[in-house]
């Protein structure tokens, strides 16, 4: 008797499959990148921007580095999730007016770098910060940030990012510059 075999044709795999499998690899490098202190040099999206911060870096990086209240000196910041203490390999997750991040710390030295890699949807960042000290105390923050992902382009620009960053930057300046002023003898 005739034996009868059906197969079902094959599918392409589908595109939201392959494009999670895709950002799943390059995931890998972003971690990799971010635990160098790098950015991704070839995102569409991507920024420099420094500010010099009236107080040493140890009290800069407690308050950059408390991510838990972010939101009360950061006003684009509306929620954060975490689980402290904090260093490398950390999950948090942070809410904005675009929606909620989930990211991960790879790069944590206290006192001088810290950057994270997240995901929104299709899209991923490397987010790294530096501190460094002045030879007059003060601390130079430098924040470098690359945004990938088909059409992150289309939603946002360099010049935008640029801006975000620089707001990010005044903030942390004015909350750890308030804190030091407050923290300093009174002077009569």
């Amino acid at each position: 008797m005739p034996r009868s075999v059906t197969s079902t044709p094959t599918r392409p795999l589908p595109l939201l499959l392959l494009l999670a499998i895709l950002a799943g690899c390059q995931r890998s490098d972003d971690t990799a990148m971010a635990a160098r202190g790098e950015i991704d040099h070839h995102a569409s999206v991507q920024t420099t921007v420094r500010v010099t911060i009236k107080a040493p870096p140890a009290l800069v990086w407690t308050v950059l580095s408390d991510i838990a209240h972010w939101p009360v000196w950061q006003p684009d910041i509306q929620a954060t999730s975490i689980v402290e203490p904090i260093g490398t390999d950390t999950p948090f997750q942070w809410t904005t007016p675009g929606g909620t991040i989930s990211s991960r710390i790879v790069l944590f030295e206290p006192g001088r770098r810290l950057a994270w890699i997240g995901h929104l949807l299709v899209f991923r960042a490397i987010h790294v910060w530096m501190l460094a000290v002045l030879l007059n105390g003060e601390t130079e923050v430098t924040t470098t940030e690359s945004l990938s992902g088909w059409p992150i382009t289309l939603f946002y620009s360099s010049d935008e990012l640029r801006q975000s960053d620089q707001r990010w930057l005044d903030m942390l300046r004015q909350e750890v510059e308030r804190r030091a002023a407050s923290a300093s003898p009174s002077r009569g």
